[in-house]
């Protein structure tokens, strides 16, 4: 979907009609999801400062919510949402609590390496956050309800999806799809939470801790593997996940089934990824991203990158 680009007068007028009272301050945040707006804001009547989020579309901010709701805890720190609302006849806003900090993506080389435990203490905590009362794998709705039977349901949902990009990328997408639903040999991992898409712009730090993690509408019921595996995947593009790769690398087990579920999940991370580009590829991105995903397969049989 597309960013919304929503003059900051005409976000003022709605959120003064929202908040049945005029604004102290309103201004709009340097660092905004790939598919929101962003305002800090504080009434005119006092109090700790806003965050207003403006979108497309209201499941993803109704997944927040229940994460906030749900897993929120110290050792998870998820803003709490305070209310959505229709914005206009197309998009929805979301009002949350402001946590002041920088994301990842923005922090300098030294900060990040300090940071790698905290990282990977708020990546054990995602872990380990009771699923109780929820079911299904993969991407949860609002509800906890998981849209697929099983894991290897989900892995294998690419299948399902035609190509509809450029023709000089079939090749490389069918070889990716072959490798894709290769079995790791191991059994079915046990079921705990996945952020979906931790790191970069989604998790925010004070320079030492890790104080606020974002952005849950990829939310899934799954193996925990797959949010370092999307660490690993985003590496050669951003500092910040090259960093907590050698991290990740560093620690994780040596074991042969979890590097195959690292390897596959980076797979599945990368096909989706093409996938969703393909009908427009708006930032001309096809070509790195096949590329890079390619990569993942042995260099025997690989089918040379368009």
């Amino acid at each position: 979907m597309a960013k919304p680009e929503i003059p900051t007068e005409v976000v003022r007028r709605w959120l003064g009609a929202h908040l049945g009272a005029p604004l102290r301050e309103l201004r709009r945040l340097a660092a905004e999801g790939e598919e929101s707006q962003a305002f800090t804001f504080e009434p005119a009547g006092g109090g700790a400062p806003l965050v207003l989020r403006i979108g497309s579309g209201e499941a993803g901010f109704r997944k927040d919510a229940y994460a906030a709701r749900r897993f929120g805890r110290d050792a998870l720190p998820i803003p709490e949402v305070l209310s959505i609302a229709p914005f206009d006849d197309v998009h929805w806003a979301c009002v949350t609590r402001f946590v002041s900090g920088v994301t990842l993506q923005d922090a300098d080389a030294a900060t990040l390496r300090v940071l790698t435990e905290p990282v990977a203490r708020a990546l054990e905590a995602i872990a380990a956050s009771p699923l109780d009362g929820t079911r299904g794998w993969g991407p949860l709705d609002a509800g906890g309800a998981g849209a697929y039977a099983s894991w290897e349901e989900f892995l294998r949902a690419p299948l399902h999806t035609g190509w509809e990009g450029p023709a000089r990328h079939a090749a490389a997408v069918a070889a990716l799809l072959r490798a894709l639903v290769e079995p790791d040999g191991g059994a079915p991992p046990a079921r705990r939470l996945v952020h979906g898409d931790f790191g970069s712009n989604n998790v925010l730090t004070d320079g030492r801790r890790i104080v606020a993690v974002l952005d849950w509408d990829c939310a899934l019921a799954g193996d925990p593997l797959y949010d370092a595996a999307n660490v690993f995947f985003w590496a050669p593009w951003l500092e910040c996940m090259r960093i907590q790769s050698e991290q990740l690398d560093a620690t994780l087990p040596l074991d042969p089934l979890v590097r195959r579920r690292l390897r596959r999940y980076q797979l599945h991370i990368g096909v989706r990824e093409l996938q969703s580009l393909a009908p427009s590829d708006p930032d001309g991105e096809l070509d790195a991203l096949a590329s890079r995903t390619l990569r993942l397969l042995p260099a025997r049989g690989r089918p040379a990158a368009p």
